[in-house]
């Protein structure tokens, strides 16, 4: 790539002129599994490390079921906490707003 110079756009361009830029990343190619045969036979290598795209979804499926379920049961425990906490009756509960507003008047 040669970058010019606005200001000397005609200038010939010499070898300090010259830069090398990536332009996007590599292309790379994990082995999973090499055959005896051209796509067939018995297995001479395979990846230990390979996981498949179907079980990272499936993992993460996994989780996030999980993580609801956990949401659930915290729910329903919070439920059930409050319906065993029985406050006392308070003694104010029989008076209304406008009844304190009429004494301070």
């Amino acid at each position: 790539i040669i970058e010019k110079d606005p200001m000397e756009p005609n200038k010939k361009p010499n070898d300090k002129d010259l830069s090398l830029v990536e332009i996007g990343p590599r292309f790379v190619l994990n082995v999973i599994r090499i055959f005896e045969g051209s796509f067939s036979g018995a297995t001479i290598f395979a990846n230990p490390e390979f996981v498949s795209p179907n079980q990272i979804r499936r993992d993460y499926r996994m989780a996030k079921a999980a993580r609801h379920q956990a949401r659930v049961v915290a729910k329903e425990e919070k439920r059930r906490k409050v319906a065993e906490s029985n406050l006392p009756e308070d003694s104010l509960s029989e008076f209304s707003l406008s009844d304190f507003l009429n004494v301070i008047e």
